[in-house]
C-alpha cells in the first residue's frame, strides 16, 4: 500500500537559515489543497439491515441519516447532493434529503443497483425480469415520464458492482465478469442498438470516472481467474486509456472522486473480515492524504463524493 513519506523535521529550518545567509527572501510554501465535501456510503447493522452513512471528509466526522425506511440498499446520491436513490422490493425510490419527501418511480419489482445520471434527471438500474427476458439496463426519467432500455447482458455473463458515467453523460462505464474473468466496458447511449467497447485493463471490478475532468479510476486484479489474490489501483486516461498505478490493495470494494478530480477515495478489504477501511489518496501521485475509521459492510459498498458545506 501506498504512503505519505515525511521529510525530516529540521530540513525546512536549515534550508530557511541558508537562505537568510545568502540574502535571498525566505519564503512559507503554500499549504497544500486538503480534501472537502461530503461522502455517502452506507453500512450493514447487525440485523443486516443497510443504512446510510454521511461522512464530513474535513473532520471525519460519520453521521447515520434517519431515513425511513427499514433497510436502504446500496444508496447513491444525485450529483447535486440533494436526493438519494435506492431500491426496494425491486422498485426504484427516490429520496430527497432535506424535505424527507420519497417516491418510486419504477414498478417492475425487478430493479436493483442505481446510479445517478450525470444531468440529476435521470437514474440509471440494472433490470432482471422474471422469466426468460434477459438482464438489462434501464435509465429511468426520475419524473415518470418515460424510461430507456440500453445493454442488454449476455446469458453466459454478469455485470459487476459498479458503473459510471461520463461527464457529458454520453459513456457509461461497467465491468461485464465471465469465467472468472471481467472486461471494463464503456457504452455509447448516444447511439441506439450500439455495442459496448473494451476499454482499460483487464480483468476489471471496480470503476469511477471524475466529473471534473473524465479521469476514469479503476480497480483490477494483476491476474485473472483462481490465481487472483491482489488489486491494483490505477488512473485511466479517457483518450489515450493510458494507465497510470495508484495503489495496491488485497480486495478494493469501490471508489469515488472527489468534485474537483483532485482526491480519489478507496474502500477496501482483505476478504476475511466484516469491516472495511476508507482512504483518500492524492490522484496525481497515489499518496495516502487522509486515513478514515474502520467500519463494518456487506460485500459491496455504495460510495459518493459530493460538493459540501465547509466545516466548522
Amino acid at each position: 500500500m501506498l504512503r505519505a513519506r515525511t521529510p525530516r523535521a529540521g530540513w525546512g529550518l536549515s534550508l530557511a537559515l541558508v537562505v537568510a545567509a545568502c540574502g535571498g527572501d525566505v519564503t512559507t510554501p503554500p499549504d497544500p489543497v486538503r480534501p472537502s465535501g461530503i461522502i455517502y456510503t452506507g453500512d450493514v447493522t447487525p440485523g443486516n439491515a443497510f443504512r446510510v452513512i454521511a461522512i464530513d471528509v474535513a473532520t471525519q466526522r460519520f453521521d447515520t441519516l434517519a431515513i425511513p425506511f427499514g433497510t436502504v440498499p446500496f444508496p447513491t446520491v444525485s450529483p447535486d447532493g440533494e436526493w438519494l436513490a435506492f431500491t426496494e422490493l425491486g422498485k426504484v425510490i427516490i429520496y430527497k434529503l432535506s424535505t424527507g419527501l420519497a417516491r418510486d418511480i419504477t414498478n417492475s419489482y425487478a430493479d436493483w443497483r442505481v446510479t445517478w445520471h450525470p444531468d440529476g434527471q435521470r437514474v440509471l438500474a440494472r433490470r432482471t425480469p422474471l422469466g426468460f427476458a434477459r438482464p438489462h439496463f434501464v435509465l429511468v426519467n426520475i419524473d415518470r415520464s418515460g424510461e430507456t432500455a440500453l445493454y442488454s447482458i449476455p446469458p453466459d455473463r454478469f455485470i459487476g458492482g459498479t458503473s459510471a458515467w461520463s461527464p457529458d453523460g454520453r459513456y457509461l462505464y461497467f465491468a461485464e465478469n465471465y469465467n472468472l474473468e471481467s472486461a471494463l466496458l464503456r457504452l455509447d447511449i448516444t447511439v441506439p442498438g450500439a455495442a459496448p467497447d473494451t476499454v482499460g485493463p483487464a480483468n476489471t471490478q471496480v470503476v469511477a470516472v471524475s466529473p471534473a475532468t473524465g479521469d476514469i479510476a479503476v480497480a483490477y486484479y494483476e491476474r485473472a481467474g483462481l490465481n487472483r489474490d491482489t488489486m491494483l489501483v490505477a488512473v485511466m486516461n479517457p483518450i489515450t486509456q493510458a494507465v497510470a498505478k495508484r495503489g495496491t490493495y488485497r480486495v478494493v470494494v469501490n471508489l469515488a472522486w472527489s468534485p474537483d478530480g483532485r482526491f480519489l477515495s478507496v474502500v477496501y478489504g482483505d476478504r476475511v473480515s466484516p469491516h472495511v477501511s476508507l482512504e483518500i489518496l492524492d490522484a496525481k501521485t497515489g499518496t495516502v492524504v487522509q486515513q478514515m475509521p474502520v467500519f463494518t459492510a456487506g460485500s459491496d459498498v455504495p460510495l459518493t463524493w459530493v460538493a459540501g458545506p465547509p466545516s466548522k
